[in-house]
Order: C-alpha cells, then sequence, then structure tokens
C-alpha cells in the first residue's frame, strides 16, 4: 500500500471509529426496534379507536392496515398493542406473526402456539389453538388481538375464516400490497368485516421528527446539519421505494 493509499484508509478508519464511538445505543438504528416511545401519527388513533371499542364491547374490530414499506405500520401497531397490554394489568394479550415467512395457515398456527411437532394438518392446529385459547381465558386474558403482518404473502385464508369465525380474538392485518387489499375475496370480507386504515408513506417533517427521537436516544451528540442531510436522503429513499411498490402493485 503507497503512503496515498494508506493516508485514505488511515483517515477513513478514524471517521468510521468516531462514528462508532458516538453511539450510545445502536438498538434504535435497528429497523426491527420497536422504542417505548415512537411518533404517534394521526392514522394510528383510528387504529386505537376500534381496539378499544373491541376491550370495552368484546366484539371484535378486525382491522387491515395497509401502506408501503417505510410508514411505520408494523412498529406503530406493536408499540400501541405493547402499551395497552402494560396497563391492562394481564386482562389483554397479543401474538405477532410474519406471514413472509410463514405462508400457509399451518405454518402460522404452528408458529402462533410454538408447536413445530409434525404429523398435524391444518384442522388439528385448529384443534389445538382453540385449546390455546382457551386456556389463556381461563388464565385470566380477556382480549386477545392477532397481528398478521406481511398478509399478502399468505397462500391461503382459512386462518381468517377461521379465527373470525370460530373465535372473538381481534385481528389486525398489515399489508404493503394495495392490489392484495382491492383484490379480497368477498367470502373474507365478509367473515372479517374489516376496517380498512390506510397509512400513507411520511412527510420529510414527520421522518425528521422520528430521526430526532432517534438521535436523542441513540447518539451522544448530533447537530442540525446531520439531521437535515440524512432526513433527505431517507425521505428520497422512501419515496423510490414508495414508487417502485406503487408501479408494481398496479
Amino acid at each position: 500500500m503507497n503512503f496515498g493509499s494508506r493516508e485514505l484508509w488511515e483517515n477513513l478508519l478514524n471517521i468510521k471509529r468516531k462514528m462508532v464511538e458516538n453511539i450510545k445505543n445502536p438498538k434504535f438504528f435497528d429497523i426491527s426496534f420497536v422504542p417505548d416511545e415512537i411518533y404517534i401519527r394521526k392514522e394510528l388513533e383510528e387504529v386505537a379507536t376500534n381496539l378499544a371499542e373491541y376491550f370495552v364491547t368484546g366484539v371484535p374490530n378486525n382491522i387491515i392496515v395497509y401502506g408501503h414499506q417505510g410508514s411505520g405500520k408494523t412498529t406503530s401497531i406493536l408499540n400501541l398493542l405493547e402499551t395497552v397490554k402494560q396497563s391492562e394489568n394481564g386482562k389483554m394479550d397479543y401474538a405477532y406473526i410474519n406471514a413472509g415467512k410463514n405462508a400457509t395457515t399451518s405454518t402460522l398456527l404452528r408458529n402462533l402456539l410454538g408447536d413445530f411437532t409434525t404429523g398435524y394438518g391444518t384442522e388439528d392446529m385448529f384443534k389445538k389453538f382453540l385449546k390455546h385459547y382457551q386456556e389463556l381465558k381461563i388464565n385470566g386474558i380477556e382480549r386477545y388481538v392477532v397481528i398478521i403482518d406481511e398478509a399478502d404473502s399468505l397462500k391461503d385464508s382459512e386462518i381468517y375464516k377461521f379465527i373470525s369465525r370460530q373465535t372473538d380474538i381481534n385481528m389486525v392485518i398489515l399489508t404493503r400490497n394495495m392490489q392484495w387489499v382491492s383484490d379480497l375475496e368477498g367470502d373474507i370480507k365478509s367473515s372479517l368485516l374489516p376496517i380498512f386504515v390506510h397509512f400513507p408513506t411520511y412527510e420529510i417533517a414527520e421522518i425528521k421528527t422520528i430521526l430526532e427521537m432517534r438521535a436523542k436516544e441513540g447518539l451522544y451528540e448530533y447537530n442540525e446539519g446531520f439531521l437535515n442531510l440524512l432526513n433527505t436522503r431517507l425521505y428520497r429513499d422512501i419515496t423510490v421505494i414508495s414508487g417502485s411498490a406503487y408501479a408494481v402493485c398496479s
């Protein structure tokens, strides 16, 4: 390595070391991390209102939340339900499952139950899930919410019919595929009677607010110029992703 290359390399290493040294808590920059405090967008209030009605009446208000990648669907819903769970003192619980990794009703149920015993069909898993749900109620759980993320990846619709017809569980179904929402079969809609909530792409001012919240918790120090630069880049990237997703789904 010649002198110029070595100097370049050492400068880059020093820059990276300073960046790492400034990180107070790296988990705040993990895309899968759900912080205790999040930016509350107005669309979440509609979700919360319908869930509050379910908690009071016991009658499910199944909700389909749709919006492009990066619109805060998963983080917002998980934060809301964790807050409710803590405030309800053991009377409420929820389960989260990603259909992108569990593409059939059978595998969804297996993961919800944590039961990976082979040799059981979908009907058997339905019975096991009903038994599990009854045990939850016996143990004091009065309200139960199942979140199904990336619902458009699911290859069948049996779980929607089963949960809505056989239980009083409230489902929150998340998808970024707008076409899937439009193409929902009539029997699924009649079973779910869903409330549709759209999470639009964040505005640039909203992204900056989120960045400030993350930077405050995750960095030792930061400045306005850094946040503005990062904000502009993120807004551009999210806009490109949203546009691409819209083109694919149209």
